[in-house]
């Protein structure tokens, strides 16, 4: 069910859908959790992570970028999961 409400001050109407606010609260940590493991099974069919020189978990499919590499470790973290990560050391330099 749907209403239109007046915002005070601004002439501009809304539609209010309904639901409590901890139901909206819910729907939108299910679509944060939805879209992280999106993120997180985008890196593991390209091959997960492996570790550069530096210690640091990088993508196998994009070993110089490792911001990516350690936010997928954060985001396995997060859900739960265990990371994809390659045995095999990158240290192509």
């Amino acid at each position: 069910m749907t209403t239109e409400r007046k915002n005070v001050g601004s002439g501009k109407s809304r539609k209010n859908f309904g639901g409590s606010r901890q139901d909206r609260e819910r729907e939108t940590l299910r679509k944060r959790t939805e879209a992280l493991a999106d993120f997180v099974s985008a890196i593991s069919v390209t091959g997960g992570v492996k570790t550069d020189r530096n210690g640091y978990r990088v993508p196998v499919c994009d070993p110089e970028w490792v911001d990516l590499g350690e936010a997928y470790v954060k985001a396995c973290d997060a859900l739960g999961v265990e990371p994809k990560v390659s045995d095999e050391e990158d240290y192509d330099d």
